[in-house]
């Protein structure tokens, strides 16, 4: 049987850059949304692992910016 993988988000920078982390809990993204450097927040999501991840959150920003 094939697993779900990890909970992983991220966020995009104010200089484009999009950043993934493993997810911990809600709170750890409410921090990052305060911070004034972070302009959005990718919601947590499934993912085999961290390469994945960045490559779905990639994919996510490119899929919104059209």
């Amino acid at each position: 049987m094939k697993t779900k993988g990890s909970l992983f988000w991220g966020y995009l920078d104010n200089e484009g850059q999009i950043e993934v982390k493993k997810y911990v809990n809600d709170r750890q993204i409410a921090n990052y949304e305060r911070l004034p450097f972070v302009t959005g927040i990718f919601d947590p999501f499934y993912a085999a692992d961290i390469w994945e991840a960045r490559r779905m959150v990639e994919a996510r920003y490119k899929e919104e910016l059209n």
